[in-house]
């Protein structure tokens, strides 16, 4: 999730970019936050999660990188390294 440079709203909290990221990433995710959902409504999947991280432990422990999204392009990194993110 990208935040607008422009943009004066505060950031999402931590757990707001998490349940949105965890979909995109495991297998066969318990739930996916609907695009209508409200910052005020993600409280409620955390049980869900917790839940289906702990039953998935070892199938979990078995993903391996794959790389996507990483921008490994030459105007992105230099002398072979990428640069630390600001923050």
């Amino acid at each position: 999730m990208r935040l607008e440079k422009d943009n004066d709203a505060p950031p999402p909290p931590p757990e707001f970019r998490i349940l949105q990221a965890l979909p995109e990433i495991v297998p066969n995710p318990p739930v996916k936050p609907r695009p209508t959902d409200q910052i005020e409504q993600y409280p409620a999947y955390v049980p869900t999660w917790k839940t289906w991280i702990a039953e998935h432990r070892a199938e979990l422990s078995l993903l391996q990188p794959t790389g996507e999204g990483v921008d490994l392009s030459p105007s992105r990194c230099k002398d072979g390294k990428v640069p630390e993110r600001r923050r």
